[in-house]
């Protein structure tokens, strides 16, 4: 083998692993960092009730539709879909739904899908829960988070959230 195709072959050998090496070494791509906020909504849109049957002691509401504003890092509108048992005995009521929302998180628009439970009171209206987002779409599509909410005795709602993108 003559010193110039040596050379040539040494050469071509290294420069394979030197981008092997640049690209095992490349570092991944890395969630955003956690991120807290947090805002307000109101319960401005009307529900619809798709359905009431009592259970024993309980009364078991289905309700559509309704929603409202959202204000603060989530901005935007919602639409919910919900089912409540409101214990009559206790006064207790146990709250699960979801609910659909062309938002804005800090300053990103899309769409976002979130769960959210907890319980009030049937007398004050009271309500205190935790939240989820299930999933999103468009620039939201990587977004997660989770927070607590609640409405207070005059109806208005509050929330906190704390969020990360994934790559």
């Amino acid at each position: 083998m003559s010193v110039n195709l040596r050379k040539a072959t040494t050469a071509s050998i290294l420069a394979i692993l030197l981008v092997g090496i640049a690209t095992a070494t490349a570092a991944p791509a890395r969630a955003t960092r956690p991120t807290e906020g947090g805002g307000g909504f109101d319960l401005s849109i009307p529900e619809v009730t798709e359905e009431i049957r009592f259970a024993g002691r309980n009364v078991i509401v289905h309700v559509q539709g309704g929603g409202g504003l959202l204000w603060g890092t989530v901005e935007g509108i919602w639409i919910h879909d919900e089912r409540s048992v409101v214990h009559l005995v206790t006064g207790r009521v146990t709250v699960n739904g979801v609910w659909d929302g062309d938002v804005v998180v800090d300053g990103i628009p899309g769409t976002i899908h979130v769960r959210y439970w907890g319980t009030a009171d049937a007398t004050t209206g009271v309500f205190q829960g935790r939240w989820v987002i299930i999933s999103g779409t468009g620039e939201l599509a990587n977004l997660h988070g989770h927070g607590a909410v609640w409405v207070d005795e005059s109806g208005v709602g509050g929330y906190t959230i704390q969020y990360h993108f994934d790559p």
